[in-house]
């Protein structure tokens, strides 16, 4: 078994891969259209919900003008 660059390892390293782009993308104008792409990933175990909080919470402390959305963003992810 040789390591594959850009091979994913389980699943829910590839729902962690699909969520850091939208993230990156992330801003007030396109929240809503975004965060439907995130509710298409599935996040349905707890380590996913972890993991997605994790980036979500380095993207606040990075980039605190956006600190707000973040919130809002959890708030949603949480309904």
């Amino acid at each position: 078994n040789r390591y594959e660059v850009g091979k994913v390892s389980d699943e829910e390293d590839l729902k962690q891969r699909q969520i850091k782009p939208i993230l990156n993308k992330l801003t007030p104008q396109n929240f809503d259209k975004l965060f439907l792409k995130v509710k298409e990933v599935n996040i349905d175990s707890a380590l996913c919900l972890t993991g997605v909080i994790s980036q979500i919470f380095d993207k606040a402390l990075t980039e605190p003008t956006f600190y707000e959305m973040y919130a809002k963003f959890c708030v949603q992810l949480a309904a």
